[in-house]
């Protein structure tokens, strides 16, 4: 697969991830909670794919 589009892919992935996470914890109900914890491990695992992606090089 494309590297340029695997970037880009988690990018934007980390960006919706961010927004829904920031928008459940705002409404503050505890199904909301458990799924803004479900986000944050989301966004955890996109940027160790990010980062193991820089340090690879990129491939």
């Amino acid at each position: 697969m494309n590297t340029q589009f695997l970037l880009w892919s988690r990018v934007i992935r980390l960006v919706v991830l961010l927004a829904l996470g920031g928008w459940l914890v705002s409404n503050g109900t505890g199904l909301d909670y458990f799924f803004a914890a479900v986000c944050a491990a989301l966004i955890a695992l996109t940027c160790y794919q990010l980062w193991a992606s820089s340090q690879r090089g990129g491939h």
